[in-house]
């Protein structure tokens, strides 16, 4: 079994070219998920800053939204986040850049939310190209992950 004990040192230099091994592909993906999965819950972290953004507009709705600055020592694809929230208080857009790919602005939306042991989850998950205007590139699907079950403890 293969150890790393740096493994962020192994994203260094990566371009979005860079060809991805067995361990890329790994780290990137547990990285994703457990965020995916733990918001909002992990935003109650004391060491993790919060504030109110200015609200997105999308397809006749309002999302209020939240600036998030995560510390250095929290795993996860941006340091900065803004999440934005529906009327029901459920994630359905974040804009972020992923930090492990090289520099570009990238817009993750969540859907098709589902309770799971009593928990309500996200099981559609699209990252696009963010425009500059905040739009999302939908010709550039960067990242789709679909949750079919789930089992929480």
């Amino acid at each position: 079994m293969a150890e790393q004990s740096r493994p962020l040192a192994r994203f260094d230099l990566h371009t979005r070219q860079t060809p991805w091994d067995d361990f890329h592909a790994g780290y990137f993906t547990a990285e994703v998920l457990w965020n995916y999965l733990t918001i909002p819950f992990h935003l109650l972290r004391d060491d993790i800053h919060t504030e109110e953004a200015e609200p997105w507009y999308e397809d006749g709705a309002t999302w209020p939204a939240l600036r998030v600055t995560y510390p250095e020592t929290f795993a996860t694809p941006s340091k900065q986040q803004t999440f934005y929230f529906d009327e029901s208080g459920l994630l359905r857009r974040t804009d972020f850049g992923f930090e492990l790919l090289g520099p570009g602005p990238a817009v993750h939306y969540a859907s098709l939310h589902r309770r799971f042991d009593g928990i309500v989850i996200p099981t559609r998950h699209r990252v696009y190209v963010r425009n500059p205007d905040g739009t999302r590139a939908r010709e550039s699907t960067s990242l789709a992950i679909d949750v079919e079950d789930a089992y929480l403890t």
